[in-house]
């Protein structure tokens, strides 16, 4: 036992992402509930004493059976992490002799060893504040950690979200952004799609230049990111379904087209549709017509009742 060591467990939020009335932490996995799996890894640190931060569902979650001991705080109302932390003031105020592991009840992938190892480090380097965190190869949806130039980091609790397309070529946009604007967007969150090399429309060319294209310009993006590049935006929009078939083969998960229209669940993934948005800022009510498919289905109806005009069916 670290006799000087305390753990504090974060488990009293409702997990929306989760779509369940149920908190994730309660959800089996292998035939054992996911905050389990947590509070199994801090165990085996060894820590003094284990605390159990709960507020949603918490009389579900304290009669859970335990390895090991642990004793509960109410968190009254769930406003976030810091406060779930803020919730343990006083038995905190009472371990002010002791170092505090605080960790998220949900983290069931995380393995002992990495905590031991960061413990360690927190000793050996004699550090007030030690936190881990972790580089995934996409970072959309989640909270991320900013190192400043400074040598500091900050902590950005807002989901990152947006993918950018660029063509790999350096004559076409350097004067735009350079590869050190891109790795410094991708830090804040961003991840870079393809937009071929020379940006040549691609169902004018060649099968062989197409392939070049699309291959070579995926490599130079993901040589100089260091992450994998998944999206294609066809120059123009323009594709055919061979070309969609073929960028599949090389690795890409999904293309962009030009075709308006909102992207919904079960399109082909090689061929999305997109929301043309002008330079020119749109009226509020333009721009939700626009991302709900109001203007798509209002251009059809009026197509239909112009007289003289083609009739879409």
């Amino acid at each position: 036992m670290r006799k000087e060591l305390i753990a504090l467990v974060l488990a009293a939020g409702k997990g929306v992402r989760f779509k369940s009335e149920k908190t994730k932490l309660l959800h089996p996995l292998l035939g054992k509930p996911l905050l389990r799996f947590s509070l199994d890894c801090v165990f085996r640190v060894r820590p003094a004493h284990v605390y159990v931060v709960v507020g949603h569902q918490k009389d579900e979650i304290m009669k859970l059976p335990f390895s090991k001991r642990v004793d509960f705080i109410i968190q009254k109302q769930q406003l976030g992490t810091a406060h779930a932390v803020l919730a343990a003031k006083k038995m905190l105020q009472k371990n002010l002799s002791k170092h505090v592991l605080i960790m998220n009840g949900d983290l069931f992938l995380l393995q002992a060893k990495m905590l031991n190892s960061m413990w360690k480090l927190h000793r050996k380097e004699g550090n007030s504040l030690t936190f881990l965190s972790a580089e995934v190869e996409n970072p959309s949806g989640l909270g991320r950690i900013i190192h400043t130039k400074s040598g500091g980091v900050k902590i950005v609790e807002e989901k990152a979200n947006s993918t950018l397309t660029v063509p790999a070529g350096d004559d076409h946009w350097a004067a735009l952004m350079s590869w050190e604007h891109v790795r410094s967007m991708q830090r804040e969150g961003a991840s870079f799609g393809s937009h071929t090399v020379e940006h040549y429309l691609l169902d004018q060319a060649s099968s062989d230049e197409a392939r070049r294209e699309l291959a070579d310009s995926k490599a130079e993006i993901e040589a100089r990111t260091g992450r994998p590049c998944s999206s294609i935006a066809y120059p123009v929009g323009r594709y055919t379904q061979d070309l969609a078939k073929m960028a599949q083969e090389l690795g890409y998960t999904s293309g962009l087209t030009t075709v308006e229209g909102v992207a919904n669940f079960g399109d082909p993934a090689m061929t999305l549709p997109r929301i043309g948005i002008p330079a020119v800022p749109l009226p509020q009510v333009d721009l939700l017509a626009r991302t709900t498919g109001l203007s798509r289905s209002l251009s059809i109806v009026r197509t239909v009742l112009t007289p003289g005009k083609w009739r879409r069916k």
